[in-house]
């Protein structure tokens, strides 16, 4: 009897051969169907020709950066030194099944309060000018010094100071480790620097991408088991008709974009009956929704650890759940959107972010 029993296998073995199978079924699946797109002829011209399709492909890699480890740690450290953490602890239990929204709050509040600047024009770092009207645009060039391109600077934006005359420039850095120093910018910069945090404290964090010019992420809450919607710029967590009703901001398409997978979420962030609607013409709603699964799969056939597969491929399941149905919604509805608080006048006005209806 008791060689019987110790033949049996453990309870790690059997859950170790269980996830292997479902791994196999899953990758035997999703490969079975990334052929069948492969041949279909139709489909891999609008990938390759519809310009649309390309743009959604080079959001693919924008998760990327965030992966890096040294500036996952060096993020951390940043954190671990701010007063969030005692903040937090003054709410009350770290066992409750919210802590880590509230950790998300505060962290929230913190970044946009204490820790990044918001960027109209910079000031002069010769006079100390600050005066906004005494600071005139005079173009852009591309990136020059070796900081522009260790901090991945699309453009370099230059400015005159009228106070002395002085140039200035204004890098507009990518790489987010080199945000955690300069600690400005716009939406852009924000948005990145923030994602950063997030993936540092080992939470599940996308970035999102909206069409009309603005970004912003989303983390998924084990309390509320959905993803949430966060915009650093705003300080606003789980309000997702900010922009669209609160901002008056007209839009058309919205992508999530997470390590291993994009979606569509438009529905989530445009009311079902918005005025500020913008035609989603750029392709066939039929064929976005095939790009996307052919996107998918070829992700999804690029995962080699059995665990990440079954785990993203959960999460695309439940991703098409929560936007089938009520699991979208925020838990309390805001009863007053806010226009938006970053940025000057002026720059809201002419984006149509100001809060009125053109």
């Amino acid at each position: 009897m008791s060689e019987t029993i110790s033949s049996l296998p453990s309870l790690n073995s059997i859950a170790s051969s269980l996830r292997s199978t479902m791994a196999r079924i899953r990758r035997q699946s999703t490969n079975s169907l990334l052929y069948k797109v492969k041949q279909d002829t139709r489909l891999q011209k609008l990938l390759q020709n519809n310009h649309f399709c390309q743009k959604i492909i080079s959001l693919l890699s924008l998760m990327k950066p965030y992966q890096n480890e040294e500036y996952q740690s060096k993020a951390l450290d940043i954190i671990l030194a701010s007063p969030i953490y005692k903040r937090l602890d003054k709410e009350g239990d770290s066992s409750s099944k919210d802590y880590t929204d509230r950790l998300v709050k505060q962290l929230l509040k913190w970044y946009k309060e204490e820790f990044f600047k918001w960027v109209n024009k910079p000031e002069c770092p010769n006079c100390g000018n600050k005066d906004q009207e005494k600071i005139q645009n005079i173009g852009a060039v591309q990136p020059y010094l070796k900081q522009h391109f260790e901090g991945q600077a699309a453009v370099i934006e230059q400015y005159r100071c009228k106070a002395c005359g002085s140039n200035i420039e204004f890098p507009r850095y990518n790489n987010p480790s080199k945000l955690l120093d300069t600690r400005e910018g716009r939406c852009g910069e924000w948005n990145n620097c923030f994602i950063l945090l997030m993936k540092s404290l080992g939470l599940k964090v996308r970035y999102l991408w909206n069409m009309e010019d603005h970004v912003w992420c989303e983390y998924f809450s084990n309390n509320l088991q959905r993803w949430v919607h966060l915009d650093s710029c705003e300080n606003a967590f789980d309000n997702p008709l900010l922009y669209n009703e609160g901002w008056g901001k007209k839009m058309s398409y919205v992508f999530a974009i997470s390590d291993h997978y994009v979606v569509d979420v438009t529905q989530k962030y445009i009311g079902a009956n918005s005025k500020n609607t913008l035609p989603r013409d750029k392709i066939d709603e039929d064929d976005l929704k095939k790009v996307l699964a052919a996107l998918n799969l070829s992700l999804l056939s690029h995962i080699s650890d059995d665990k990440t597969l079954l785990e993203v491929s959960s999460d695309i399941i439940l991703d098409h759940k929560t936007m089938q149905g009520n699991a979208i919604t925020p838990t309390e509805v805001q009863s007053h959107m806010l226009p938006r608080q970053s940025g000057s006048v002026e720059w809201k006005s002419k984006r149509g972010e100001n809060g009125q209806e053109s």
